[in-house]
């Protein structure tokens, strides 16, 4: 079954057609449904669901081995939990590719707003450094400091104040007016700095999950980065495009500050 899935997949997003009839239809409404009820609750949910599968898949190996080791018919057994964790391995990345994959097969942000990346020069680059370098030293004083000048502000005004950080951009782009859900602090920060990342958008969940520990004067823009996946918005170019445009123009200075950095 989970063979079968996957070649459907395969073949759905070979036509832009179908991977958008399966967006719009199927998978978009579910992520909207689990968002919703996983709002409700203040922790992160894929955090929860990631510690019970990582513990379930520990305690079914231990378990396969010990039962081989001691039972007969130790060949079937191998075999019969080779193929479940296959199998299970199988249904999760199904999973990750009709929930977030097909994104990158539908229409992009490109496509819907008219915007295409082209390349650009140094000479550019340097003068959009220095554009936004300025910004940030604009609004540098209106962000709340300690005593040795660093980014002081409260983490919990940061997330309190996310619910808006799209409004700016919803008249120039519609199709980016969705519900936002509410971004959750993940209690494994501390992992997820080992591991180089600073925020994750989880498809199973439609959950955005923050590492409060990456520099916090950071925070909001990643925040819009990933509502942004949140909003179907799959590639990452086009998520940052995304987080520094609603950061500058949701009206809020920290917000704004971060995105200027």
């Amino acid at each position: 079954m989970a063979a079968f899935f996957f070649i459907l997949y395969l073949l759905i997003r070979g036509s832009r057609a179908a991977a958008n009839f399966v967006i719009q239809s199927i998978t978009t409404p579910y992520k909207r449904m689990m968002g919703w009820l996983c709002d409700f609750s203040p922790f992160s949910v894929m955090e929860l669901l990631t510690a019970v599968f990582i513990l379930g898949a520990l305690f079914f190996l231990v378990r396969g081995i010990v039962r081989t080791v001691r039972l007969p018919g130790k060949g079937i057994r191998v075999y019969k939990g080779a193929a479940g964790f296959l199998a299970a391995g199988l249904l999760v990345i199904d999973g990750y590719c009709w929930l977030w994959g097909l994104n990158y097969y539908g229409d992009s942000f490109s496509d819907l707003s008219g915007l295409e990346a082209a390349p650009v020069s140094v000479e550019d680059l340097y003068e959009t450094a220095l554009y936004y370098a300025g910004m940030a030293n604009s609004l540098a004083d209106a962000v709340a400091r300690d005593e040795e000048g660093v980014f002081a502000e409260s983490i919990d005004a940061i997330f309190a104040a996310s619910d808006t950080v799209y409004t700016g951009l919803y008249e120039q782009y519609p199709f980016l007016d969705t519900p936002i859900r509410t971004p959750k602090r993940m209690l494994f920060s501390e992992l997820m700095s080992i591991t180089g990342f600073t925020g994750v958008y989880f498809p199973f969940t439609s959950e955005t999950n923050l590492n409060v520990n990456a520099p916090a004067c950071l925070l909001p823009s990643t925040i819009a980065h990933e509502l942004a996946h949140q909003k179907n918005i799959a590639a990452e170019q086009e998520a940052n495009f995304l987080a520094v445009r609603a950061c500058l123009t949701c009206g809020d200075a920290v917000y704004g500050y971060s995105g200027a950095l």
